[in-house]
């Protein structure tokens, strides 16, 4: 299926960046993006995997298995309760901690760091693999502010999903930031 492919080639464009740019992290969650977030999927598993082959790594569960409106307002309410997880976390855990989010888990990803931001909380870094996040959402302009390092966004102007399906099927306020990242880009994210 389509959305598989583009998962695939999301993840294999991520993996070829990380190789030459040397990211590296002690800890590292994958949180998945659209109807496939209960069980990892095996070639986007060991993709993240291979990428952080030196890591403790987690696959983060959300409830994203719905049609496209509730899957995202699941989204955003797993990201508050994502911030929550990591604020009680002890801070040199949480300067070791990468978060990779792909579609609508980068969407968790992104919200997840801007409520860190505002109690000045950081992790290590954030890595958003085409997310299905509004590119005019006032929360990108936060999300830099919760990495120590730099974010990476991973975003494709011809992603057919985010640019199609995403505003036919989600009555989203405007085009998704994982098609558009390349327009707008917010402080502390390359």
């Amino acid at each position: 299926n389509s959305v598989l492919k583009n998962t695939i080639c999301v993840i294999c464009a991520f993996v070829a960046y990380a190789a030459t740019a040397g990211v590296k992290a002690e800890e590292a969650w994958y949180v998945p993006g659209w109807m496939r977030t209960k069980e990892p999927e095996e070639l986007a598993w060991n993709s993240f995997t291979n990428v952080f082959s030196t890591t403790k790594n987690r696959f983060h569960k959300w409830d994203g298995n719905q049609l496209w409106p509730t899957a995202a307002k699941n989204a955003d309410l797993e990201a508050v309760k994502l911030a929550d997880e990591i604020k009680k976390m002890p801070e040199n855990r949480r300067a070791r901690l990468t978060l990779v989010g792909h579609s609508l888990g980068g969407r968790i990803v992104a919200r997840a760091l801007a409520k860190l931001s505002l109690d000045g909380v950081k992790i290590k870094r954030g890595i958003l693999l085409a997310p299905a996040i509004p590119a005019n959402d006032f929360e990108l302009q936060k999300m830099g502010l919760g990495s120590k390092e730099p974010l990476i966004v991973v975003a494709n102007p011809d992603d057919i999903t985010l640019k199609y399906v995403y505003t036919i099927a989600g009555g989203e306020d405007g085009p998704a930031y994982g098609a558009s990242a390349a327009f707008k880009t917010p402080k502390n994210v390359k």
